[in-house]
């Protein structure tokens, strides 16, 4: 919302709870103000709320620190449409690229164009059409139960997640395979079967791809009977 009312001319003020007030927004912010948005920050600076200005133009082209969320880049993805192209360059290594394939997906789906091209990416004009969309269950909190499954030896099937999910942190489950697990997509859903009584090795792993998994591992790497390596700088 905050980067799609940015292309509008008109004075908004975006509010927020506690918690979403806690959340770091200044990489956005930096890139809109760059965009010519004026914003005034009514509490503290670099954080919800904030009272803006927006300023349409034509096109852009913008860099974006990309080592902290993939939620900007989405906003900006999201909402480039509206220009009559827009480019951002991504700076610094990019963290969670499954849920900027998802974004782009989406905006494909709808029927915008965003393309990733030499480095960049290009989001050019292009109006969304309204259409029915399965919205897919939280893979992030269905890998807590999968985890279970490890943990005890158990059988766990989550309804209606499925291994052709485009959610990052689907690929958690191939990380249970390494430890041993047997995962099986079913009619139902993805079931997972641990190993007998529980027992399995640590592992070595880059969790970029699924990060917000990290503690997921850390909670079955106690319980492992050798040591566990989480890689990865910008987890």
């Amino acid at each position: 919302m905050t980067a799609y009312l940015s292309h509008f001319q008109g004075e908004y003020i975006i509010n927020a709870s506690e918690q979403m007030k806690a959340r770091p927004m200044k990489p956005l912010l930096d890139v809109l103000n760059y965009l010519n948005t004026k914003i005034e920050f009514l509490e503290k600076e670099g954080y919800l709320p904030i009272k803006m200005i927006g300023s349409p133009f034509e096109s852009g082209e913008i860099e974006l620190l990309s080592d902290q969320s993939s939620q900007y880049l989405s906003a900006l993805l999201l909402s480039g449409n509206l220009y009559r192209q827009f480019k951002i360059r991504p700076k610094g290594k990019e963290i969670a690229k499954s849920y900027i394939a998802m974004t782009l997906k989406m905006i494909d789906t709808f029927g915008g164009r965003a393309s990733f091209e030499d480095g960049e990416y290009i989001v050019r004009h292009s109006e969304y059409t309204a259409q029915e969309y399965i919205i897919e269950p939280d893979v992030s909190s269905a890998c807590y139960f999968y985890a279970i499954a490890a943990l005890t030896g158990g059988s766990v099937t989550v309804k209606n997640v499925h291994l052709s999910s485009i959610q990052g942190d689907i690929k958690f489950l191939n990380i249970l395979k390494q430890l041993g697990c047997e995962v099986i997509e079913t009619t139902q859903g993805v079931q997972v079967n641990g190993k007998s009584k529980g027992k399995y090795n640590g592992i070595e792993v880059d969790m970029n791809d699924c990060s917000d998994q990290t503690m997921t591992l850390v909670a079955l790497a106690i319980f492992a009977e050798s040591p566990t390596y989480i890689n990865n700088e910008n987890i």
